[in-house]
């Protein structure tokens, strides 16, 4: 959920602003919350 929440944030400034360096840094950070989504759902199927 921290991921989740630094990604969230990291649009809002992005919206804001425009910066490349912000779009590719939460470029990456989405990487990781993919990450950490599909380990949720591997190890949470029924």
């Amino acid at each position: 959920i921290t991921q989740v929440a630094k990604e969230r944030g990291m649009t809002s400034i992005y919206l804001g602003s425009k910066d490349k360096h912000i779009k590719d840094s939460l470029k990456a950070q989405r990487k990781v919350v993919d990450k950490a989504i599909n380990l949720i759902t591997s190890t949470n199927s029924f």
